[in-house]
């Protein structure tokens, strides 16, 4: 019971990860660093992975941001 929890826990994370990590990949990270707007795509897609497991950091520095 416990293991599922932390199974069903761990993959939320993940998710909700994979698609912020997208967004802040495409969008959020110009808004961060302005001089990051004109990346290549290759670097965009290696930040991706980061940004995903970092999300919950990168959210909190994008919302604080105005």
């Amino acid at each position: 019971m416990l293991i599922e929890l932390f199974v069903t826990v761990f993959y939320g994370y993940a998710v909700v990860g994979a698609i912020f990590g997208f967004y802040f990949v495409w969008w959020g990270v110009a808004r961060i660093d302005p001089d990051a707007h004109p990346l290549p795509v290759t670097l965009r897609l290696m930040l991706w992975p980061a940004s995903a497991a970092l999300w919950p950091m990168l959210a909190w520095k994008l919302l604080q941001i105005k």
